[in-house]
């Protein structure tokens, strides 16, 4: 049985902000990993089609756990899990929230798709819908909303799951909020992941909120000096890089 690492992208590995955004001392940790007969692969609230064009092609993942949890699949592609949010749900949640104070966004047949703009994604060519009415037809995985603060998100994600709970779960990103079907959370992917892959032993590594349940469901876990209290708490180690963690896990 191998043991295998799960990575959250943004704010973990991937820093839109810095030059370079992956570095190359956590790419040759990676590899090395790999390359010693184990299992390197993505926990993340985005996509597979909002992962692959930001990796560099020396990373060839041997799995994504993808849209928190919603979309579960191997290196080949083959899907190992997915749920979908059913429409009206979505329409609904998007009438009572979405704004140009609460955007939102859609995770649909393995793309992000835009609503409005997003200025933290301002620079990723994300394609537009029109409104939300255009993704009736999709495979929804996960709709996203970007709001003005950590405390807008925190609130308005405890309102979604107080009012959509038996429909939908909804997890704080920093001021993002991820919604997925209520059965998926990067927690659960871990679990299904490991039975489906013959799995001895995952290790996790998160930065915000939605990693928790990837951070108490990972054998080992680690996150960052900048996460919140709660996920420090929960974590077993906290280090500096991935490429950190992935040592003290070998």
């Amino acid at each position: 049985m191998r043991t295998a690492f799960a990575s959250d992208f943004d704010g973990t590995l991937y820093f839109r902000t810095r030059t370079p955004d992956i570095l190359p001392a956590d790419i040759e940790a990676i590899l090395a990993y790999q390359a010693a007969g184990n299992l390197f692969g993505f926990c993340s609230g985005r996509p597979v089609g909002g992962l692959l064009p930001f990796l560099p092609k020396e990373i060839v993942p041997d799995f994504f756990i993808c849209s928190s949890g919603a979309h579960i699949s191997d290196a080949a592609g083959n899907v190992l899990y997915e749920r979908t949010i059913p429409f009206e749900a979505v329409r609904e949640i998007f009438d009572r929230y979405d704004s140009p104070l609460c955007a939102g966004n859609v995770h649909m047949d393995g793309r992000y798709y835009m609503i409005r703009q997003d200025p933290e994604l301002k620079n990723e060519n994300l394609p537009f819908l029109p409104d939300i009415e255009h993704a009736r037809n999709g495979k929804i995985h996960n709709i996203s909303f970007r709001t003005p603060s950590e405390k807008d998100a925190a609130r308005t994600a405890r309102d979604i799951n107080e009012r959509y709970g038996d429909i939908v779960a909804a997890f704080q990103n920093v001021t993002s909020i991820d919604i997925v079907n209520h059965d998926c959370s990067k927690g659960k992917g871990v679990l299904i992941l490991r039975e489906a892959l013959n799995i001895k032993r995952i290790a996790g590594i998160g930065d915000s909120m939605n990693d928790l349940p990837l951070i108490e469901a990972a054998d080992i876990s680690f996150t960052f000096p900048h996460a919140p209290e709660r996920l420090k708490e929960a974590a077993d180690h906290i280090v500096g890089t991935v490429g950190e963690a992935i040592s003290l896990f070998s």
